[in-house]
C-alpha cells in the first residue's frame, strides 16, 4: 500500500521524505541454536500448524520443504487437510515416510503462510525420526529447489520451502545470520552485497518455476580447498550450505591422504559410509571460482563443529559445508536473481593494511601491516598465500602475531605470482587483502665459468716428429701411439711416424 501523502515544513519535511523512502523492515524469525548430544548443534524455531500449539523444528537449508513428525501436532484449531498422496525423505541417518498434507503454517510467531503450504505428515521414522534426541518435532526446509511434483495434478501439492509461500515481498529470499547473540533469519530480498562480500551466481534449473512464480536454481559451485602439511586436494562442486547437517562432507579419492581414517557401516537411509575425519590443523579454505582468491578458511575443521569428513558414493563429489559454516557468516539467498551473498566472517580481525610484496631470487617477501580492527580477540598469527597468476596451486606460510613480513621460498622465477595476507583470532581467520601488484621473483645468478681446458697447438708441416721409444708391443703398440701422436701432433706426424716403422719392419 502506498504511504499517504504528508505535508511537512523544514527540516521535519527531509525526515519525512527519509521515512518514506526507507525500505520496510524485514521481518526477523528468532531461532535458538540448539546444542545437540553429539557435541554440533541444531537451529531450531518454533511453528504452528493451522493454530496448534508451537512444534520446535530444525530449521535446514538443505532440505526443500516441510516434515512433520508423527504425533507433532496437537491441539490445531482447524483439521489438517490429508491428500492420501504417499511420500517420504531419506536424510543421512534416516528416512521420513507418510502422505502429503496442507495446513495454514506460522515460523516464530512472526510470519504466517498466506494460505495453505503443502508438507509430509509422517506417520513414521526409520530408524528414528531426525533430531528425536533433541525433542524435535519435524523439518522446516528452507532450501530453494522444487523438490517433489507428486501432485497428483494438483499443483497445491507442490512441495517446497515455506519461506518461499509467504507471499510478493517476503517471498523473494531470505538471510541466515546466526554470527549475532540473537540468531535470526531475516525474510526477504537480502542486502546487497559490500565490497567484502562474496556473491555465488546460481544457474536456473531449466524453465522450472515455483508455483508462487519465482524460478527455480540449481545448487552453487564452490572451489574447495584442503591443505595439511604439505598435502594438498581441491575440488569445485556444488555445494550445499546445510543448516542441518552438522559436519561437512566431502567426497574424492583426492581427500585421503588429508583424513584420518575411521571405520563405520553405511548410514541408514543413505547408503553412504564415513571413512575418515579431516586431520584436526587443516586448513580448509573456499573460493567462488577455481582461479579467485580464496574467500573464508577455517583453521581447525577437526574441532567441533567444524568437522569434515571424507564420504564413500556419490560420484559428483558433492560438498555439504555444514551448519558449523553459519556460525561464522551471514548468507543471504536472492530467490529472484539466484545470488548467494556471504558476508565477511563476523568476529575475526579485518583485513592487514599495506599489504605489498618484494621480489626475491624463485622467492618474494610479504609485507603488511596490522589489522585496524582484531575483532574483538588477540590475534594470534597471520596466514600468508601466494597464488599462480595463471591458477596454479598456492604457496602458504604462517607468521606470529607480532610479524610484519614473510618470507616464502620455492617459487618459480620468471612467473606471477599474486600475495594476500589474512589475520587469525580465537574466533578465526579474517579477510584477506591481496597485494596491488604481481610480483615476479628472479632466477638464481649463474655460477663462475670453470677454466677452460688447454689445447696443444698443431704442428707446423715439416717438423721432425719427437722420438718415441719402442716398446716392442707390434701392432698394438703402434696402434697406441698412433692415438698418442693424433692427439699431440696432428695427422701429418702421425703418417710419418707410421711410414718409418713399415720400413723397420
Amino acid at each position: 500500500m502506498a504511504a499517504e501523502p504528508r505535508v511537512a515544513i523544514g527540516a521535519a519535511a527531509a525526515d519525512a521524505a527519509a521515512a518514506d523512502a526507507a525500505p520496510p523492515a524485514q521481518p526477523e524469525i528468532p531461532v535458538t541454536l540448539l546444542t545437540a548430544v553429539t557435541g554440533s548443534y541444531l537451529p531450531r524455531v518454533e511453528v504452528s500448524i493451522n493454530g496448534s500449539d508451537p512444534i520446535p523444528m530444525m530449521i535446514d537449508t538443505g532440505t526443500n520443504f516441510m516434515v512433520v513428525f508423527p504425533n507433532a501436532i496437537t491441539n490445531p484449531t482447524t483439521p489438517v487437510f490429508d491428500t492420501g498422496i504417499d511420500q517420504n525423505i531419506d536424510y543421512d541417518g534416516s528416512s521420513a515416510s507418510g502422505t502429503i498434507a496442507r495446513a495454514r503454517v506460522e515460523v516464530g510467531g512472526v510470519v504466517t503462510s498466506p494460505g495453505d503450504v503443502a508438507f509430509l505428515d509422517a506417520t513414521s521414522c526409520t530408524p528414528h525420526c531426525l533430531g528425536y534426541q533433541d525433542d524435535i518435532g519435524g523439518v522446516i526446509g528452507i532450501g530453494q529447489r522444487l523438490s517433489d511434483a507428486h501432485n497428483a495434478g494438483d499443483p497445491r501439492n507442490d512441495l517446497f520451502s515455506p519461506l518461499a509461500q509467504l507471499g510478493d515481498e517476503q517471498s523473494v529470499g531470505f538471510t541466515v545470520d546466526f554470527t549475532a547473540a540473537h540468531p535470526v533469519i531475516r525474510v526477504g530480498r537480502p542486502a546487497d552485497a559490500g565490497e567484502t562480500d562474496t556473491v555465488l551466481q546460481r544457474e536456473q534449473d531449466g524453465d522450472r518455476f515455483y508455483p508462487s512464480g519465482q524460478p527455480v536454481y540449481f545448487e552453487p559451485e564452490v572451489c574447495w580447498s584442503i591443505e595439511f602439511q604439505g598435502d594438498h586436494a581441491k575440488a569445485c562442486n556444488d555445494t550445499v550450505f546445510d543448516t542441518g547437517q552438522s559436519g561437512g562432507m566431502i567426497r574424492g579419492e583426492q581427500f585421503k591422504p588429508l583424513v584420518d581414517p575411521v571405520y563405520s557401516t553405511p548410514e541408514p537411509g543413505s547408503g553412504a559410509q564415513l571413512l575418515g575425519w579431516l586431520k584436526t590443523g587443516a586448513t580448509v579454505s573456499w573460493a567462488s571460482s577455481a582461479t579467485a582468491e580464496p574467500y573464508a578458511e577455517i583453521e581447525e575443521p577437526g574441532v567441533a563443529p567444524y568437522r569434515y569428513g571424507l564420504y564413500t558414493e556419490n560420484a559428483n563429489q558433492t560438498f555439504n559445508a555444514g551448519n558449523g559454516f553459519y556460525l561464522k557468516h551471514t548468507i543471504g539467498f536472492d530467490n529472484t536473481t539466484g545470488e548467494v551473498i556471504i558476508s565477511a566472517t563476523a568476529g575475526t580481525p579485518t583485513g592487514p593494511t599495506e599489504v605489498h610484496a618484494d621480489a626475491g631470487t624463485e622467492s618474494l617477501t610479504a609485507h603488511w601491516a596490522a589489522p585496524q580492527d582484531a575483532g574483538g580477540s588477540a590475534i594470534t598469527q597471520y596466514l600468508i598465500r601466494v597464488t599462480p597468476v595463471d591458477g596454479g596451486d598456492p604457496v602458504t606460510g604462517k607468521a606470529d602475531a607480532d610479524a610484519r613480513h614473510k618470507k616464502v621460498d620455492g617459487l618459480v622465477a620468471g612467473k606471477a605470482y599474486w600475495v594476500s595476507v589474512a589475520a587469525v583470532n580465537d574466533v578465526g581467520t579474517g579477510l584477506r587483502v591481496r597485494a596491488d601488484s604481481q610480483v615476479i621473483p628472479t632466477a638464481a645468478a649463474p655460477g663462475p665459468t670453470p677454466p677452460a681446458t688447454p689445447t696443444a697447438a698443431p704442428t707446423p708441416a715439416g717438423t721432425p716428429a719427437p722420438a718415441l721409444a719402442n716398446t716392442g708391443g707390434g701392432a698394438e703398440s703402434a696402434s697406441g701411439v698412433l692415438w698418442g701422436v693424433l692427439l699431440l701432433g696432428g695427422a701429418g706426424a702421425a703418417l710419418l711416424l707410421l711410414r718409418r716403422r713399415m720400413r723397420r719392419s
